[in-house]
């Protein structure tokens, strides 16, 4: 198991309790922390957290069947509302283990790659193991096309489309080299 690390220290003033509407007998705190009140007095549940850093719990339905729900769906449930179509949860500060609703997000799968990338959780795209091109080919693609080559006669000497090079000459790929 890993540790979990609080953005916000747990129990303190600011700490507000909404319930998760499909469980009824369980809460969603503002700072990511979920309790039960299944047996009178409520009782903030242990979350286990996955190698990737995400976390979640298991809650029960009436009929004693329990499903696994991540901390940061209920978390959304409780205080934002149900997920919109074709959207998905955004930790914004890219910290999974960060369930704080200030943190949280319905989102794009678009916003979340973008929130990744902000965050450094993508690598370099020269580091894919599909990438073509490396860094150092780049000034060279730039120096072929102001010797005049076209796009169409540069692409084969690395092995990528015309448009891959349209786009370099463009900024609109590897815009930093």
């Amino acid at each position: 198991m890993t540790k979990i690390e609080w953005t916000h220290r747990p129990g303190t003033k600011g700490e507000s309790w909404n319930p998760i509407p499909q469980y009824p007998d369980y809460d969603a705190s503002n700072l990511g922390r979920i309790r039960s009140r299944r047996r009178g007095k409520p009782q903030v549940l242990s979350l286990i957290v996955k190698p990737d850093g995400y976390s979640y719990v298991f809650l029960y339905h009436a009929s004693g069947e329990s499903d696994k729900v991540y901390v940061h769906h209920a978390v959304l449930w409780a205080f934002v509302g149900p997920c919109p179509l074709s959207m998905e949860c955004r930790h914004l500060d890219g910290n999974q283990g960060n369930n704080a609703i200030d943190n949280l997000q319905w989102g794009t799968r678009l916003e979340n790659w973008a929130d990744r990338r902000r965050n450094g959780k993508v690598p370099p795209i020269h580091l894919s193991p599909l990438a073509k091109l490396a860094p150092q080919d780049i000034p060279q693609i730039r120096a072929l096309a102001q010797q005049g080559l076209s796009s169409r006669r540069i692409a084969p000497r690395f092995g990528v489309s015309h448009t891959t090079i349209l786009e370099i000459l463009r900024g609109n790929r590897w815009e930093a080299y």
